[in-house]
């Protein structure tokens, strides 16, 4: 995947900088990994009709990345997924994979620098063909665009430098300005465009223990070079909150907002608002909701969160005017932390079947009103861990009011046999709706595994995967099984 000029300073940016505060201070670890992997599949096309099966090899070099030093910290992953088919050498390819930020106190507690940059596979359409695995998420065929393919490969980096300022303890300013780029390979007008983010926000300090307030200025542009729809979303907002009793606090907001949404649409102004409620019972226990009005209509939003030793159950709800640009850089290439919120360590090595994540809308050119409800729960107790996590995902279009929408969910068991044993299973499954052109896909998906330590840094697994999608889009329909035989070091 092609890498455009800014996106490869920040790249290298982020990796000079991490190397030149490590040499001075700090806690840095960096981990290599390699997985080569034997595969059977009984549809390598993804065909309905004329399924044909295929062996093929995969190797996944990787390194991982995590440092902390006195004003630096980094993360960084990194894996490319190489493929080569047995009968269909026209399908051999090779699919980056990257995800790094940093953050740096470039003056201690006034100025700060937070930068990001990250490479994946995105869905393109709603009415394309669904697989949460990257081994089928094919980019093309012969050289040539597949119209059977369902991915874009994304190209995203962000830099915001960010002003902080204690102001006794009246109150604390904040001021940023982010920059970003969005690319998506082939669909440059799709989903794509240059970013500005602007914030100016005054919060309360610690002299109003009781009652708290915020004042806030922010305006987003996103440019789309050769489309003739670049947004402009701005808004300012008064925030307050009074804490009644040690349970409940009452929240609240008034404001003003002006939503230009480019191109011939006619741009939305007028005031905005919203009262809510905190609950929290407990140190453990979270619970809060507001219900509010926008330019584009009434907007609620829910969370809610709780903690015990061994699990953890978390259920949250928003509405937001959002740009496909802005939902493609606040996706995680990598899973980094569990259900839990703890880090996931960087030793067991780089997946050997990378995943493609299936909970995202299609691309599209259009600032659109995001619905996303999100419900997950986990457990974890001596041998045996689960978790579960349910959503709804809707867009809705501020030009064609054209609606897209999902739901899913997913579920992963492990359970360790021994030291050295273990064995699990993952589950996906989706139904999707899209009202233009009219259809809905539902698809479905499991894998069951064993893995075998063999060494302090070796792991063999072996996996079989079904997967199964029906749906009124051309193309879309298949069965696919297969099976993995994988091996993996991390160094």
């Amino acid at each position: 995947m092609p890498i455009s000029f800014p996106a490869r300073r920040l790249l290298i940016g982020l990796a000079v900088s991490g190397v030149t505060q490590s040499a001075v201070a700090g806690d840095w670890r960096v981990v290599p990994s390699l997985s080569v992997t034997e595969n059977y599949t009984d549809n390598v096309l993804l065909s309905e009709r004329k399924p044909a099966g295929d062996f093929y090899t995969t190797l996944v070099p990787g390194v991982a990345v995590r440092g902390k030093g006195r004003r630096l910290s980094l993360n960084a992953d990194y894996a490319a997924e190489r493929l080569w088919f047995y009968d269909n050498h026209e399908l051999d390819r090779t699919t980056h994979r990257l995800d790094g930020d940093l953050a740096l106190e470039v003056l201690p507690e006034h100025l700060f620098l937070d930068a990001r940059g990250a490479l994946y596979p995105a869905l393109r359409s709603g009415s394309g063909a669904l697989s949460n695995r990257s081994r089928t998420a094919f980019r093309d065929r012969a050289g040539l665009t597949d119209p059977q393919s369902n991915r874009a490969d994304v190209s995203v980096w962000d830099l915001t430098p960010r002003y902080e300022q204690q102001l006794g303890t009246f109150a604390h300013l904040t001021a940023s300005a982010g920059f970003s780029n969005t690319s998506t390979d082939d669909l440059r007008d799709v989903g794509t465009g240059r970013g500005n983010d602007w914030l100016a926000r005054l919060a309360s300090g610690q002299r109003f223990a009781r009652s708290d307030w915020s004042l806030a200025y922010r305006r987003r542009d996103l440019e789309r070079a050769g489309v003739g729809r670049d947004s402009s979303l701005q808004s300012l907002l008064a925030e307050f909150g009074y804490r009644l009793n040690r349970r409940f606090r009452v929240t609240g907001s008034v404001g003003y907002e002006d939503e230009d949404y480019g191109g011939d649409q006619r741009a939305q102004r007028g005031p905005t608002g919203s009262v809510g409620l905190v609950y929290s019972p407990g140190e453990r226990t979270s619970i809060s909701g507001s219900i509010g009005q926008r330019v584009f209509g009434m907007t609620k939003s829910f969370i809610a969160t709780h903690r015990a030793r061994h699990s953890v159950v978390s259920v949250s709800y928003n509405e937001d005017l959002r740009t496909t640009a802005e939902v493609l850089r606040d996706r995680q290439a990598f899973t980094r932390r569990d259900e839990f919120g703890n880090p996931l360590p960087i030793d067991s090595g780089i997946s050997p079947d990378l995943p493609a994540g299936i909970d995202t809308l299609g691309l599209t050119n259009d600032v659109f009103v995001d619905r996303r409800l999100n419900a997950s729960v986990g457990y974890t107790h001596r041998r045996d861990s689960v978790s579960l996590a349910v959503y709804r995902l809707e867009q809705e279009s501020t030009r064609s009011r054209r609606h897209e929408s999902a739901v899913g969910g997913g579920l992963n068991y492990g359970h360790q046999l021994s030291r050295r044993v273990s064995v699990g299973v993952s589950a996906d499954y989706q139904q999707r709706e899209l009202e233009q052109p009219a259809g809905s896909t539902d698809f479905y998906a499991v894998s069951p595994y064993l893995s075998v330590q063999l060494g302090p840094h070796a792991t063999t697994r072996v996996s079989y995967s079904w997967m199964d999608s029906q749906s009124d889009f051309a193309g879309s329909t298949f069965t696919e099984n297969a099976v993995q035989v994988a091996l993996t070091w991390a160094f």
